[in-house]
């Protein structure tokens, strides 16, 4: 069992046999319960490209960020990926990864 935590943009990819299976799972403000949190603490967010917290952060979650912090959560995401030993990679990468490899 591999287990992997998340604040803020992530994706992870894994391959039993080529092709890959890509599984997206973006934290962006576009997630209605994400939204309607947000709200509810006096933020608002806005359509500007993609959806922002008070038109500029483009998570939900995220660490450090003093700026946006009484509306974002830095509660992370875990996700547990029961690998069997028949994958032939896995591959972790951020936003900017996957933007410049898509």
């Amino acid at each position: 069992m591999t287990y992997s935590v998340f604040a803020g943009h992530k994706e992870w990819m894994y391959s039993c046999v080529l092709p890959h299976k890509r599984n997206k799972e973006w934290q962006e403000a576009l997630r209605w319960l994400a939204r309607q949190r947000i709200v509810k603490l006096g933020g608002a967010v806005i359509m500007m490209g993609t959806w922002r917290v008070n038109g500029a952060l483009a998570v939900s979650r995220a660490l450090g960020d003093a700026e946006h912090k009484p509306y974002i959560s830095s509660d992370p995401d875990v996700i547990a990926l029961d690998l069997d030993g028949t994958e032939d990679f896995l591959i972790l990468g951020c936003d900017g990864l996957w933007d410049q490899l898509t």
